[in-house]
């Protein structure tokens, strides 16, 4: 198997693919979404594609390689579709990548270097404009590339749902060296790492990297198609910012334009921090790249604008709020690791007003900032506690995982945490809990009869009359 550092140094080489012409498959359609491709160099591997219709194989093509973390390819590359054909730019979504933290890292390796090597062979991408984007996991993963493809082979990242690999301090000092790369991310509204994300966003304003972070009505999920269409346009701008393309001064001037518009909409809505905020990117986008004064006054006047300052502050207060809910939450966790129980769940859940919020949540029409900070809460609430179960069943801690689980489920009712919560419940010998927890994941969260006799923490209920009872209603 090829590893990554292999392929950094294969880059360069023609035979990458060790494919020889005459034996390649026919080239996909153009111009539409091809499901599945299977890659000539290794056939376990498979990839969604996307070839822009003026596709030939007598030009160079920008390649976008989409990494989803639970290798679901035809999701994300619907997104970039558009934006793809719109800019001329190859986009293959891989069907391999994960990020289970057991197996994450090898086969996303395999995957991203079957791709590239697919496609520089095939398709004729252009090696010095290879372009990442992941969501979650994957996103994370992303970064790594910088380090470990040959320096100057990432053109650019786009990271959607999580930051770096590890904090800032001890990831950044690791990319002095390499040359600038362009950065844009996104995170929904409600995401639980929106925080994260605005924070590295913050950050990387002392590097030498371009970036952008856009915030989007939703959770943790891929960025929608406008925004995704959004990000291939910075990019393409910034390899001209970057001299890595030839300035296209019409399609820069209609970029701009396209900006101008959107701020003046959200000015229209009465979203004056975002418009602020649009004014002040399109500055920094465009600088010396073309007139940018129309934005630089507008932002200039709507700073000393009443009503935009309330709104600042509000980001401010609602930031400050949010933080101290996570603090709260991350001390509850803790205790809840040195005594799990019953008595540490209910105290969890009451200190944080999990009900209270959900009630919060549910009532949008009334307020709807005051619901959106609910759901984010609720979010974060589940994620946190989901992932301590997880950590605690990794580490055979069965008590303490189902008291982190519960309080997840507890936070998201219908967010998936019955399956684990019954695999702990079982190996901890609460009969009665697994049962109830097992009957919650097959009748709402989609397990199937072939999960549940396939998994072997589930072992202590099987000479139960109920182990059977439920399998007989299980879907297949």
């Amino acid at each position: 198997m090829r590893t990554l550092a292999r392929a950094a140094a294969l880059l360069a080489v023609p035979a990458l693919a060790a494919v020889p012409v005459r034996a390649q498959p026919s080239t996909p359609a153009r111009g539409a979404v091809v499901q599945r491709v299977t890659a000539a160099i290794d056939p376990s591997q498979s990839y969604a594609l996307y070839l822009p219709s003026r596709w030939t194989r007598g030009a160079r093509w920008p390649l976008l390689v989409v990494m989803d973390p639970d290798g679901q390819a035809a999701v994300p590359i619907e997104r970039f579709r558009a934006a793809a054909e719109r800019n001329g730019w190859i986009v293959a979504s891989s069907w391999n990548t994960t990020a289970e933290a057991d197996s994450a890292l090898e086969r996303n390796d395999r995957a991203v270097n079957t791709i590239v090597a697919d496609a520089l062979e095939r398709f004729s991408a252009d090696s010095t404009r290879l372009y990442f984007a992941g969501f979650s996991g994957t996103a994370r993963y992303a970064w790594t590339l910088t380090q470990r493809l040959e320096r100057g082979r990432v053109a650019g990242i786009i990271g959607v749902g999580a930051g770096l690999p590890q904090p800032p301090e001890v990831w950044l000092p690791q990319l002095r060296g390499n040359r600038p790369f362009p950065f844009f991310s996104a995170a929904g509204a409600t995401d639980y790492n929106l925080d994260e994300m605005t924070r590295l966003d913050t950050v990387l304003i002392a590097t030498a990297l371009p970036h952008r972070f856009a915030a989007f009505e939703g959770g943790h999920e891929w960025l929608p198609a406008e925004l995704a269409g959004r990000a291939l346009d910075w990019l393409r701008l910034q390899s001209m910012a970057l001299g890595t393309t030839p300035r296209d001064t019409p399609w820069m001037d209609s970029l701009y334009a396209a900006g101008l518009a959107r701020c003046r909409e959200l000015e229209r809505a009465g979203a004056l921090y975002d418009a602020w905020a649009g004014y002040h990117a399109l500055v920094d986008d465009f600088l010396g790249l073309r007139d940018v004064s129309a934005a630089q006054t507008r932002g200039a006047e709507l700073a000393q604008d009443r009503a935009f300052r309330a709104q600042r502050e509000r980001r401010v207060a609602d930031a400050l709020e949010f933080d101290q809910f996570r603090a709260v939450l991350e001390t509850l966790l803790s205790g809840l690791r040195a005594s799990p129980g019953g008595v540490a769940e209910r105290r969890l859940v009451g200190l944080l007003a999990l009900e209270r919020l959900q009630r919060q949540e549910a009532d949008s029409a009334s307020n709807r900032a005051a619901a959106r900070m609910a759901t984010r809460m609720l979010n974060t609430t589940f994620a946190l506690s989901a992932w301590e179960g997880d950590q605690f069943i990794q580490a055979r801690r069965y008590r303490h995982a189902a008291s982190a689980l519960k309080v997840a489920r507890q936070a998201r009712p219908g967010g998936g945490a019955c399956w684990p919560l019954a695999r702990a419940l079982a190996q901890a010998h609460d009969r009665d809990g697994a049962f109830e927890a097992l009957g919650c994941a097959l009748d709402r969260h989609g397990a199937t009869r072939a999960d549940v006799e396939r998994e072997p923490m589930l072992e202590p209920l099987r000479a139960d009359p109920r182990f059977a009872a439920l399998l007989s209603r299980a879907q297949s």
